[in-house]
C-alpha cells in the first residue's frame, strides 16, 4: 500500500494556521472515502467540472469516489475537501489567508490535518468568468499531489498511480502563473478535429488539465484588420494606404490590405469597433492593433506616414506588385506611434475600464523603434521562431526581445514553430533543452503570456517537446529536465532509458538540421531544406533510432501492456519520418530522370502507401493522414508548399513516365 504523505514543518504551519496539528487528513482508507467534495451553492461551470473530474481520479486511483456536494451541508463533516472559496472557510481554518484579491490567477492548496481546501482567485464580468483559480487549483492538485499524468490527449496518455488509501499531513501551497495568457495549441487546431468530436475533446480536455486553457489574459495574437477591405473601402478609401501608384487598391489583396496609419478616422473607426465589441462581449480587455499580414506589401507611402518613420532605422524591402521594390527603413516607429495613439484612445474613451491595444513585432517591426516609448495599456506580441531556429537567429531574436521588453510594459510570446524544420511535415521538430531555457529566458524578461502557432498536434513526433512546453508556460521557473525526466519514467516504465535516448537522438538530429550553414529559417529557403534533411537523417540515425525502440519495445515484456503500447505510439512517428527521410533519395533519383526511373517512383508509391497505413491505424493524437496531417495536400500547399518533387508522391507526369496509370 502506497500513502502520499505531503508535510511542511510545524511552525509553518502554526504560522499559517495560528495552530499547529499533528493528524493527518485521510481521503481514502483502504479504498472508502472518508471525505467528501464540498463546493459552493453558487460554483461557475469551471469549478463543478473540475470538482467532478477530481471525483472522477480519486475513484480512478482508490476505487472510491468521494461525495459531490453543491453548499455547505446543515452538519459540517469532520474531513471534506472544499473546492473554491466559501465563507465557512474562514472559522474551520483560521489564520489561512482565503482573500484572492491582490494576485492575478492566484492557487491555494491547504491541509491542516482536517479539511483540505482547494482554492483561487475566481473573477468574472458580467456573465462570463475571466480568471479560474479553483479550477487551476484542482488540476494542480491532481498532478502534484495525486500523481496524475496526462502525457497527451486521450487514455494511452493518461497515467495514474494506484492506491487504496489517500492520506496528507498538514500542508499550505501558494502559486500564480506568471504566463497569464497560455496557448500552446491554439484553438484553431481544435477544428481539425471536427471528423472526430471524440479526439477533439480529448485534445480540449488535455489543454484545460495542462492549465492552458483557462488563462486570464486574451490576446488576439493574429492581423486586426483582415476584413477591413471588404467593410470598408467603397465609403472610406482614405483607410487604405497610399501606393506608389497614387491607388489606394488594397494591394497584396483585401485580406491582407494595410492601412494609413497616419489617418486619425482609421483610430476613430478602431475605436467604434472597440465600443461594439464590448457592447457584445464586457469582459474582453485587448483589442489587435496588428497590421495585417504578408507585412512587407503595400505598406502606406503617403507623406504623413512617412513623416512618422525614424530616417535612420534599419533599411527594409518593401513589394509593391509588378516587380516594385523599395528599399526603405523599418516600420516599427511608425507602428507604435499608431497603437501609442490607439492606446490613449481607449483611455480617452474607456476612462473607468483598463482596456489594452495590442501590436505585433513581426516582419519590418521586428526590431524596437529607439525614439518612442510605449504606453503603459500596449501589450507587444513578439513573432519568433526560438527554440526551433538556428543557434544565430535564436541569439539575435533573444536580444531583440530584450530590447522590446526595455520600452514595452507587457510582452507575449507568439512564435511560428513546427514547420521551418520539417515539424509540418512529419519530422520531429524537438529542441527540449533549449525550450528549458528559453522559457526562462522569457520569464525573466517581462513575458506575460505565449501563444504558439502552427502546432498540427503530432504527438508521435513531437510528445515532449509539447508536454515540457505546456509544463513551462504554466511554471517557466520549474526543473525543466526533472520534467522530462518524469515524462519518460511515468509513460515508459522499464523502457524510460532507451525512450530517452531516442528522444535525445532526435534532438541533436534537429539540431544538426538548424545547424547546417545551407538550413535557412522561412518558408523561401524550403527548396533548400531536403538536402539537409538527407544528411542529418541519414542511414545511420535511422538505424541507430530504430535500434532504441527496437530494444524499448523488448523492455516491456512482462510489464504492464501499457508501456508496450506507448513505445508503439512513439515508433508510429519514427516510421513516418523514416520513410519521408528515405523517399528523398529516391525523389532525386525521380527529378533526374524526369520519372523514367520507374523502381525509384515504384518505391515511392509504395512508401506512401506504407505511410497512409501507419497514420491510418496509429493510436488517436499520434500522426495523422487526413487533410491537416501527413497529406499529400501539405506537402503540396500552405507556407512549406510544392515539395511534392522531393518527398512525393510522385506526379502524374512522372509516373507516366515510369509507364505507370
Amino acid at each position: 500500500m502506497r500513502r502520499m504523505i505531503l508535510a511542511m514543518g510545524l511552525a509553518s504551519l502554526a504560522f499559517a494556521f495560528g495552530c499547529a496539528r499533528t493528524n493527518e487528513l485521510v481521503l481514502v482508507k483502504d479504498g472508502v472515502s472518508k471525505a467528501p467534495i464540498i463546493l459552493p451553492e453558487d460554483a461557475t461551470e469551471a469549478t463543478t467540472e473540475a470538482a467532478n473530474e477530481l471525483a472522477d481520479y480519486i475513484e480512478k486511483i482508490s476505487g472510491a469516489r468521494p461525495d459531490v456536494l453543491a453548499g455547505v451541508p446543515g452538519r459540517i463533516p469532520s474531513h471534506a475537501i472544499w473546492v473554491g472559496f466559501q465563507p465557512r472557510l474562514a472559522t474551520l481554518l483560521p489564520g489561512l489567508t482565503l482573500n484572492f484579491v491582490a494576485v492575478p490567477e492566484e492557487t491555494l492548496i491547504a491541509c491542516d490535518g482536517r479539511h483540505l481546501v482547494i482554492a483561487g482567485r475566481d473573477r468574472s464580468v458580467g456573465e462570463t468568468q475571466v480568471e479560474f483559480g479553483t479550477a487551476n487549483a484542482v488540476y494542480t492538485f491532481l498532478q502534484k499531489y495525486l500523481d496524475v499524468r496526462w502525457l497527451w490527449p486521450g487514455p494511452l496518455g493518461e497515467d495514474i498511480v494506484k492506491r487504496d488509501t489517500i492520506v496528507f499531513s498538514p500542508f499550505v501551497s501558494r502559486y500564480a502563473p506568471q504566463f497569464r495568457q497560455r496557448d500552446i495549441i491554439m484553438h484553431w487546431v481544435w477544428r481539425w478535429f471536427e471528423y472526430d468530436p471524440e479526439q477533439r475533446e480529448e485534445l480540449i480536455s488535455w489543454v484545460r488539465r495542462q492549465r492552458l486553457l483557462l488563462d486570464s489574459f486574451e490576446i488576439d495574437a493574429g492581423h486586426a484588420f483582415s476584413d477591413w477591405w471588404d467593410d470598408y473601402h467603397e465609403e472610406h478609401p482614405d483607410y487604405f494606404a497610399l501606393q506608389p501608384d497614387g491607388t489606394r487598391s488594397g494591394y497584396p489583396k483585401s485580406y491582407f490590405a494595410k492601412l494609413c496609419q497616419s489617418n486619425p478616422k482609421v483610430r476613430e473607426q478602431w475605436l467604434d469597433n472597440v465600443e461594439e465589441a464590448l457592447k457584445k462581449d464586457p469582459s474582453q480587455e485587448t483589442f489587435n492593433g496588428s497590421p495585417n499580414d504578408w507585412a512587407n506589401s503595400g505598406i502606406c507611402v503617403c507623406e504623413d506616414c512617412r513623416a512618422l518613420d525614424n530616417p535612420d532605422a534599419p533599411a527594409y524591402t518593401y513589394d509593391y506588385g509588378e516587380g516594385k521594390k523599395e528599399e526603405y527603413v523599418t516600420m516599427s516607429q511608425r507602428y507604435a506611434i499608431f497603437w501609442n495613439r490607439l492606446a490613449r484612445g481607449l483611455k480617452e474613451r474607456f476612462p473607468d475600464r483598463r482596456l489594452y491595444v495590442v501590436g505585433s513585432a513581426y516582419g519590418p517591426a521586428m526590431e524596437p523603434p529607439s525614439n518612442v516609448e510605449l504606453e503603459d495599456n500596449v501589450v507587444v506580441s513578439y513573432v519568433g521562431h526560438f527554440p526551433l531556429t538556428t543557434e544565430a537567429s535564436r541569439q539575435d531574436q533573444k536580444a531583440q526581445w530584450q530590447r522590446w521588453a526595455e520600452k514595452a510594459p507587457k510582452m507575449i510570446y507568439r512564435p511560428n514553430l513546427w514547420y521551418f524544420g520539417g515539424g509540418g511535415w512529419g519530422f520531429p521538430e524537438v529542441a527540449m533543452t533549449k525550450t528549458i531555457e528559453d522559457w526562462r529566458f522569457l520569464a525573466e524578461n517581462r513575458c506575460a503570456g505565449v501563444v504558439v502557432d502552427m502546432n498540427r498536434s503530432y504527438w508521435a513526433t513531437h510528445g515532449p517537446q509539447y508536454y515540457l512546453m505546456a509544463q513551462l508556460t504554466w511554471n517557466p521557473r520549474q526543473d525543466g529536465q526533472a520534467v522530462l525526466e518524469d515524462y519518460y519514467r511515468r509513460g515508459f516504465g522499464p523502457a524510460a532509458e532507451e525512450i530517452e535516448s531516442y528522444w535525445t537522438l532526435m534532438e541533436k538530429t534537429h539540431d544538426a538540421l538548424v545547424d547546417s550553414p545551407d538550413f535557412g529559417v522561412g518558408s523561401r529557403n524550403r527548396l533548400n531544406l531536403p538536402s539537409v534533411f538527407k544528411k542529418v537523417y541519414s542511414e545511420d540515425v535511422l538505424n541507430r533510432a530504430d535500434a532504441l525502440l527496437t530494444r524499448a519495445a523488448a523492455r516491456t515484456a512482462g510489464a504492464p501492456e501499457i508501456y508496450a503500447k506507448r513505445v508503439a505510439f512513439v515508433r508510429n512517428g519514427f516510421d513516418v519520418m523514416a520513410l519521408l527521410a528515405r523517399n528523398l533519395p529516391l525523389m532525386d533519383r525521380v527529378r533526374e530522370s524526369e520519372g523514367k526511373d520507374a523502381e525509384a517512383v515504384k518505391q515511392v508509391i509504395a512508401n506512401w502507401g506504407a505511410l497512409k497505413r501507419i497514420c491510418e491505424q496509429a493510436p488517436p493524437h499520434s500522426i495523422r493522414y487526413d487533410h491537416f496531417g501527413i497529406h499529400f495536400w501539405l506537402i503540396e500547399n500552405g507556407y512549406m508548399a510544392e515539395m511534392q518533387d522531393y518527398f512525393g508522391p510522385p506526379s502524374d507526369e512522372y509516373r507516366k513516365a515510369a509507364g505507370i496509370e
